[in-house]
């Protein structure tokens, strides 16, 4: 009996950690649609706006953001391989 306790937390860990390397495919992918989506940041300031400035530090923010929480689902993935 022991033995399928351990075959069951095995295959719950397993799935565990599958969903984690989803979660981490999934929001790198964001990352990139994001930077995909934003407009060249190297523009001259000639050519911004006034709004522009207010916008592309949104962005840089949002970016951190995103590339936080690539750092916390690596770590999640990192855990369950030497769980496995």
């Amino acid at each position: 009996m022991a033995n399928l306790n351990e075959y069951v937390q095995m295959i719950e860990t397993v799935q565990s950690a599958l969903k984690s390397v989803k979660l981490l495919r999934s929001t790198t992918c964001d990352v990139f649609k994001n930077l995909a989506n934003f407009p060249a940041i190297g523009e001259s300031q000639n050519q911004q706006g006034q709004g522009d400035d207010a916008k592309e530090s949104v962005f840089i923010n949002e970016f951190q953001q995103s590339l936080a929480n690539i750092n916390a689902r690596f770590r999640l993935v990192n855990f369950f391989q030497f769980k496995l």
